[in-house]
């Protein structure tokens, strides 16, 4: 968790998550419009390189405001394995989940570097070229982050328990 302390003691806190608003929205919020500025054209950029380079596959941007969503993200839509959800965090890390009937977004379907061909590719030839965006494992887009969890906030005495885990993951994109 050390290399991600940063990124959540100055960009979250209990309140970012729970609370109608948090003093962290705004550094969040401009994290993602100096994303923008950094990157004015990456969706554009991207799907041109993977229409180019994998003409046979369709993609389409799933969800393009950083600045709200904190990453953008694609939906690569392949006739032999499936469909993919590729983000881009405005932290410059890259995380992709395999859409399966059920909840979509969790550790069993998250794809990690060497497990698809396809998406290794997509990887180095479209998105690599870009963004220098490092594609976090499984392990790491799902370290839990207690200290953000609602049971560990102001909370934590009443009787109810409340099952409700903030992984780095959640962090870093919120498209879901």
């Amino acid at each position: 968790m050390n290399r991600f302390e940063k990124i959540i003691d100055e960009y979250f806190d209990w309140d970012f998550f729970w609370m109608p608003q948090s003093s962290k929205t705004d550094k969040v919020e401009q994290k993602g419009r100096d994303f923008l500025a950094n990157y004015p054209d990456l969706s554009k950029k991207i799907i041109v390189d993977l229409k180019s380079n994998f003409p046979d596959i369709k993609f389409s941007i799933f969800s393009p405001f950083p600045v709200e969503d904190r990453c953008i993200c694609f939906e690569v839509n392949s006739s032999d394995q499936g469909i993919f959800v590729i983000c881009i965090s405005v932290f410059e890390y890259f995380l992709v989940w395999k859409l399966y009937d059920g909840d979509p977004y969790t550790a069993e379907t998250y794809i990690e570097s060497g497990a698809s061909k396809l998406i290794d590719n997509i990887y180095q030839i479209a998105i690599k070229p870009n963004i220098n965006a490092e594609w976090l494992s499984k392990d790491e887009a799902f370290l839990e982050v207690r200290k953000l969890n609602y049971a560990e906030g102001p909370y934590k005495e009443e009787e109810e328990d409340f099952d409700t885990p903030i992984y780095l993951a959640n962090l870093l994109t919120r498209f879901r």
